[in-house]
């Protein structure tokens, strides 16, 4: 079992939730409901009266899990709980119903997932609880949005749904920091000009956008 299925209580970094408000601002509620909602916040700011903006807000509920340290969310001292959101990931659902070849790519697929080849993803197996089964779920790094830490404890019922096992939780440790502190580079800069013309061609490139980034460093 990947999973613990009793939370006793705490939150946990790594801990499953479901159901939890994702919130993202919407519209300003306006008398201008036809102006940009940016466009009017930087009116605000620039006339300096931002506190006269106001915010629509519609939760939606979302799985993720926790990416905020335990530590932190034991002694009280994140008004937030920071989740990354788990999305189905149909693509390595069915694996019995899989032919020879097609399960391969499917192993090959997920070892992509949890090692480093994609620092802004990671992998959690399906989850039986009850006689049902949730998952398979893709986290997406790119997807991160907080929630109040007072909520989250309050319906700690209603929202934890497992617990990440160790070494899966160091594993997702491991994700986060590669994740967050991955060196930026572009692959062309070692290149050689040959070897950058096939690249370009092979990997569906921008030419432009690469010549730039080599133009910049001299290549």
């Amino acid at each position: 079992m990947f999973y613990i299925l009793n939370h006793d209580g705490k939150l946990e970094q790594g801990d499953i939730c479901f159901n939890i408000p994702k919130i993202t601002p919407s519209q300003f509620i306006s008398e201008k409901p036809i102006v940009s909602t940016w466009d009017d916040y930087i009116n605000c700011i620039e006339e300096n009266s931002p506190k006269s903006v106001k915010f629509s807000f519609f939760p939606s509920p979302t799985q993720g899990v926790i990416l905020s340290p335990t530590c932190d969310i034991e002694n009280n001292k994140l008004k937030v709980i920071l989740f990354a959101e788990l999305k189905l990931d149909v693509n390595h659902s069915g694996f019995q119903e899989k032919g020879k070849s097609r399960k391969k790519s499917h192993i090959d697929s997920l070892l992509r997932l949890v090692r480093y080849k994609w620092p802004s993803k990671h992998y959690f197996p399906e989850l039986f609880v009850d006689e049902t089964i949730y998952g398979p779920w893709e986290l997406d790094f790119n997807n991160i949005f907080f929630i109040s830490t007072e909520l989250v404890k309050k319906n700690i019922d209603l929202f934890w749904k497992a617990r990440l096992k160790s070494p899966a939780v160091e594993v997702l440790k491991e994700k986060i920091r590669h994740y967050f502190t991955r060196l930026a580079f572009d692959e062309c800069i070692f290149l050689t000009d040959i070897e950058n013309d096939f690249y370009i061609e092979y990997k569906d490139k921008d030419k432009e956008e690469i010549d730039k980034i080599r133009s910049s460093c001299d290549l």
